[in-house]
């Protein structure tokens, strides 16, 4: 279910616990109330850039796995399995007027990239 910004904006200020921490997610997606609990075992390092993103956004940790999961499940199947080179492969030699052998001399042509002319 899908709601209205102001909606989200008026539980956080006025709701239940669940619906503040519901409204944490972008687009206000979320069910009225929460329904279902999952517990889940993360990496040490997972859970900390969790963390540093709930922190730095003033939300719980939960509202922050909520808004990750909305937006892989928002995601085209099999979008996360393509090869990176495959997902750009329309886009490979559309640029114009770059050397022939870029690719294998980035570093030669990028060795003064930043300096002043």
């Amino acid at each position: 279910m899908a709601c209205p910004r102001a909606m989200c904006i008026w539980f956080l200020e006025t709701g239940t616990r669940e619906h503040r921490l519901a409204a944490c997610i972008p687009g206000g997606l979320h069910s009225h109330p929460m329904e279902r609990q999952v517990s889940i075992r993360l990496p040490a390092r997972l859970l900390e850039e969790i963390d540093r993103r709930a922190k730095r956004r003033r939300c719980p940790r939960a509202g922050v796995i909520r808004a990750a999961l909305a937006a892989y499940i928002e995601l085209p199947d099999g979008a996360l399995e393509a090869r990176p080179a495959d997902r750009v492969r329309d886009l490979m030699g559309s640029a114009e007027g770059l050397p022939a052998d870029l690719a294998t001399n980035a570093d030669r042509y990028l060795a003064d990239l930043g300096r002043r002319r």
